[in-house]
């Protein structure tokens, strides 16, 4: 279970898809042409965990330093600490530092937020974080730091759909006055039969209720790969929904994102370029390449699962979302994996050789 809770955090990490991100280009719509803006880098450890991103502005003729980011100590997958610093003209000056503690399951339990003054930190905000024995997240505590303790200052209740995946969030804000919490926001989330999330809705309490706020609406292309991104804004006087940005991903065949442009709407009722976000990868060495490069085929499956791109020898194992180790045993080149007796949906494939792994997800009809 703790395997497949570490794949699913990768995908959300700098290294997608077994390639790390080396740099985000990030340019600005100005006079019908895009210029330079920020320059993000990336550094890894020895262990392709991220170590730093590097923040850069551009400066009318080159790049020159603004921000930095740094992670240490990491916990299993888990960032120990991260410190953000800002450039000073001629050093680094520390800026927050986050201090993340894990519990008996690998799983994030506590963050402390601190901020830096008087050359020193200072506590700011406290969070904390509860599971249910699905090792899903089903609670988030914050508290500020006010007169030399911790005091309340929001949560938020998670409701996970079987898989884990949260189909509802509610905020609360803590009244100080009378020592109670009080609605604030609630959003709900609806996924596609993969559980790539398709609609997020978010609706603030008005004092009776909760109303609509704002949404977001998700489009994917064939291969599961997120290609646009609406999000809208409620209209209370027109009531109905109002465009506010759209994001356009272009990808590369391995479903790592290329670039990124972002869209507002503009009075004219318009969409008008804004930002354009272009990724570079570390290259990948011949045997990365063909971790990268390996496909199970067809999907959806019906009896029989078969690999592309390989010469290797490997050993699988069929996962349930839930965790489930439902069949495993050994893939030889040409051979396929035998589907027949295994329920309808999807499911995750981890495949091993020589100490490396990859997991893919299929779809068993």
């Amino acid at each position: 279970m703790k395997k497949l809770l570490v794949f699913l955090f990768a995908c959300v990490s700098p290294t997608l898809f077994s390639q790390q991100i080396n740099t985000i280009t990030i340019e600005r719509w100005e006079a019908n042409d895009w210029e330079n803006n920020i320059l993000q880098t990336y550094s890894y450890n020895s262990n392709d965990q991220i170590a730093s991103i590097l923040g850069e502005f551009w400066e009318g003729t080159q790049y020159e330093n603004s921000s930095l980011t740094s992670y240490s100590n990491y916990m299993g997958n888990t960032v120990g600490e991260t410190i953000s610093q800002i450039w000073a003209g001629t050093d680094w000056d520390n800026s927050t530092r986050t201090v993340n503690q894990v519990n008996g399951d690998g799983l994030l339990s506590e963050s402390e937020l601190t901020s830096w003054f008087n050359n020193m930190w200072n506590n700011f905000v406290f969070r904390e974080y509860t599971y249910d024995t699905n090792e899903h997240l089903v609670y988030l505590l914050q508290e500020f730091w006010e007169n030399g303790a911790y005091v309340n200052n929001s949560q938020v209740n998670y409701t996970n759909n079987a898989d884990g995946f949260p189909i509802q969030l509610i905020g609360d804000s803590w009244n100080s006055d009378n020592n109670t919490w009080e609605n604030s926001y609630r959003t709900t989330n609806t996924y596609n039969s993969d559980n790539a999330i398709l609609e997020f809705l978010n609706e603030t309490w008005n004092g009776s209720q909760y109303v609509n706020s704002s949404r977001n609406l998700y489009t994917y292309d064939g291969n599961g790969y997120l290609i646009e991104l609406l999000t809208q804004i409620w209209d209370e006087t027109g009531n109905s929904w109002v465009n506010s940005s759209f994001l356009t991903y272009q990808n590369n065949s391995n479903g790592t994102i290329n670039t990124i442009i972002t869209q507002l709407w503009t009075q004219s009722n318009t969409w008008e370029n804004s930002m354009r976000w272009t990724y570079s990868y570390n290259t990948l060495s011949t045997e990365e390449n063909e971790w990268n490069q390996l496909r199970l085929f067809p999907v959806p499956a019906n009896d029989n699962l078969y690999l592309s791109h390989t010469s290797k020898n490997y050993h699988y194992t069929v996962y349930s979302l839930q965790g489930e180790t439902i069949r495993s045993g050994y893939l030889m080149p040409g051979n396929a994996i035998n589907l027949e007796g295994i329920a309808s949906g999807t499911y995750l494939v981890s495949l091993t050789s020589e100490g490396q792994e990859s997991i893919k997800k299929i779809i068993k009809q």
